[in-house]
Order: structure tokens, then C-alpha cells, then sequence
């Protein structure tokens, strides 16, 4: 290894965190000398990976410690249906592999001092999110209409953020719900046309932003009743933090990080942090969206406004996993 040309790294500890394992770093192998390695490291317990160099693989192996950015992904990457061919790997280390939740910088993400919004508001006063809400409306030209759900969208537009199945959903949900929606993002040219040819189709109900700036991301989260994360696979996920932080009611896929942030609320709101469903289907998103503006509509007098106090309560800072990190440097230190 390359600590070997470099005496005074040898005993260096060293910790390795993932985020996605979908991008690996694979290689011909005939880049290997390039890598400083030897043909020694060139095996089935190194960075040999079906006759070629796996970058990722190898640091699995050879970090003292591997971190990854939820205790649900951390288990999850150990399951073929999710290891992207590394959960045997993965399942190796044992121990060594930690799960640790992303956090939310709150000095960006505050509905209470950010600049982007309209109006700022905190879970004590929630009379601003709903001048948010309409301000939202006006600049995007969706009908001023305080009543409709608004349901949001921020993220890739690629096929491991369902947003395939969200954009049938979305078709359906403008004929069953009076919701309006307001998708953001960029990403496969596919996906793109699909999202502008139903926003043309929905009679101004739904608006679709592309590469919207992060002003305009703000104010979404600021102006939404419920966002949508849809995802096939999240290792955290920022989207449903900075949802609940803002007041809107995440409404996502049972998986990884997304697991570890949302709760399912009951029937009558009294417990819960979000709406979670079992598996990306478009029927699923539907469903779950349905229940949570049926919630907000039941509900609409206590105890919604009350689910939102407390989603927006939660402490998602970076304050807890900070420790965490901590714990494991220090404990590879001894």
C-alpha cells in the first residue's frame, strides 16, 4: 500500500464514510500501477471486482473504519438487493461499519431567519407559512386558493428518486384531490418532458420549475403543505429534514435514512412525523398522498397545525452526529 512508501503514514488510521454505493470507481484493471499499488493488491480479498479495479471496494477493506449516513442504509448496503454487489464486502467488516444521520445546517435551513422567504415564521407562530404559501402561489401562478393542498417535489429527476412513478401520480391526483403541485429539479431529458407535458395538461395546477435556484427551493419547502420522497433508495436524504424543519408533511418511501427521520403518523395525528409507504409504486404515492391531505382536511382545526409544531420541533442539526463522528475517531485513536 502507499503507506509503505511513506514510513511516517504507517501507523495512520483512517475512516472511510459513504454516501452513495452506486458510485464505486471501477477501472480497467490496467490502471492499477497508476493507483501506486502492486499486483499483489490485485485479488478477490483487494481491488480486483469481476476483472477489474473497484476503487470503493478497496477502501472498504483497508479503512480502519467505515461510516455511512444512516443506521438504516448501514443495513440495508449489507443486502444483495441493495449492496450494488459489495454487501459481501460490506457484511466482512462487521463492527467496523457504523451508520450515522447526515444533520440540517439550521443556519441555512430556518424558516425563522431565511432571507428567501416572504415572511419568516417558527413553530409557535404559524401565521407566516400560510402568507409563505400564498406568496408561493402568486409567483409560480397557481390559483390563490388557501384551501388546496399544496404538494411538493424538490430533487434529481432520475429514476432512483421515483420520480417515474410520481408523474403518473400526479396525473391521478389532480382528478381525485383539489391539490396543487409544484415539482423542482433537473435531470433526465425523459423525465423533463414528462413533468412539463402534465403541467401543461393540468390546467394550472401543477407548475413545473427546472433547475430552480436555491432561493426558489426555500420557498417551495416554505410554501408546501406536504412534500413528496418518493425515492427507490436514500442512504439520508436531506429533502424530508428540510421539509419538516419548514412545516411541510414528508410523505415518503419506507427506506434507508428516510426510515430513520419519518415516523408513520396514526389516524388521528397524534403520534407520527410523516406519512410513510411500503414500495415505489405509483398506486403507493398516490395512497400515501391521498391520507395525508385527507389528514390535513380532517383535521385542518387541530391537529395538523399540532403535527406541524412538532415536525418542525425536531432536532435534525448537526449537533448529535458530530458526536457520534467523534466517538469514532477517537476510538480508532486509543
Amino acid at each position: 500500500m502507499l503507506t509503505v512508501d511513506v514510513p511516517a503514514l504507517a501507523a495512520t488510521r483512517t475512516v472511510l464514510t459513504l454516501h452513495n454505493l452506486a458510485h464505486q470507481g471501477v477501472f480497467p484493471k490496467e490502471m492499477l500501477p497508476q493507483l501506486g499499488l502492486d499486483w499483489d493488491a490485485f485479488g478477490i480479498h483487494g481491488i480486483e471486482f469481476y476483472g477489474a479495479l473497484n476503487v470503493l471496494k478497496h477502501g472498504i477493506l483497508t479503512a480502519d473504519a467505515v461510516t455511512t449516513v444512516s443506521d438504516t442504509y448501514a443495513r440495508d448496503i449489507q443486502t444483495e438487493a441493495h449492496g450494488h454487489r459489495l454487501d459481501g464486502v460490506l457484511r466482512a467488516r462487521g463492527a467496523a461499519l457504523v451508520g450515522i444521520l447526515n444533520g440540517v445546517d439550521y443556519g441555512v435551513w430556518n424558516p425563522a431567519t431565511d432571507a428567501a422567504l416572504p415572511t419568516r415564521y417558527d413553530a409557535h407562530d404559524l401565521g407566516g407559512k400560510a402568507r409563505c404559501r400564498g406568496a408561493l402561489q402568486r409567483e409560480l401562478g397557481l390559483p390563490h386558493d388557501p384551501d388546496a393542498p399544496l404538494v411538493g417535489f424538490v430533487g434529481r429527476l432520475v429514476e432512483q428518486k421515483g420520480v417515474d412513478a410520481l408523474v403518473p401520480a400526479i396525473h391521478k391526483l389532480l382528478r381525485s384531490t383539489e391539490a396543487q403541485f409544484v415539482v423542482a429539479g433537473d435531470g433526465e431529458p425523459a423525465l423533463i418532458a414528462s413533468l412539463e407535458d402534465e403541467a401543461s395538461k393540468s390546467h394550472g395546477r401543477m407548475v413545473f420549475v427546472k433547475a430552480a435556484t436555491e432561493v426558489q427551493v426555500h420557498r417551495i419547502f416554505g410554501g408546501s403543505d406536504v412534500v413528496v420522497v418518493p425515492s427507490r433508495y436514500e442512504p439520508c436524504g436531506l429533502v424530508q429534514m428540510y421539509a419538516q424543519r419548514y412545516g411541510a408533511v414528508p410523505v415518503a418511501n419506507a427506506t434507508g435514512g428516510l426510515i430513520d427521520t419519518i415516523v408513520d403518523c396514526d389516524g388521528k395525528l397524534e403520534t407520527g412525523t410523516g406519512f410513510l409507504f411500503a414500495g415505489v409504486t405509483t398506486a403507493h404515492i398516490v395512497a400515501a398522498v391521498e391520507r395525508a391531505i385527507a389528514a390535513r382536511g380532517q383535521h385542518a382545526g387541530g391537529a395538523w397545525p399540532a403535527l406541524v409544531r412538532r415536525i418542525m420541533r425536531l432536532d435534525r442539526g448537526w449537533e448529535r452526529p458530530a458526536r457520534r463522528y467523534e466517538q469514532v475517531y477517537r476510538s480508532l485513536a486509543q
